[in-house]
This record gives C-alpha cells, structure tokens and sequence, in this order.
C-alpha cells in the first residue's frame, strides 16, 4: 500500500490487483493490456497523478491520469 493522503491510497496484489481509495469508496484499475502482474509495491509522489507499480519478474506500470 501507499497512501499521499486520506483521500488517495493505493493498494495492489496478485492478478493485477489495483485499488484506489478516495476518502470515501475503493475503486478497481486496470493495468495496460490487462495484465494479470503479480504486483508487490507501489509508489508515488506529491502528484496523485504519478504512481509507480512493481511486481515480480520485473514488470513495472506507472499510472498517469488521463
């Protein structure tokens, strides 16, 4: 998990698992090409619309909002 605030935490796992959090509801995200990673970090900055995702045989997503 990763949380920038309260209203913007991040969680991911296996099977491309991608949850985000905005203070009030959890809503599901899809990888590129719906991949079906094993996910096992994830990490951002300041910017809700910058966050990196890592999983095992070193695939690595990074979300940017549309």
């Amino acid at each position: 998990m990763w949380c920038r605030s309260v209203s913007d935490t991040w969680a991911v796992g296996d099977g491309g698992t991608v949850l985000r959090f905005d203070g009030v509801s959890w809503r599901s995200l899809s990888l590129p090409g719906q991949s079906r990673a094993n996910l096992r970090g994830v990490a951002g900055n300041s910017i809700s619309s910058d966050v990196w995702m890592v999983g095992t045989g070193a695939e690595i997503f990074r979300y940017v909002k549309p």
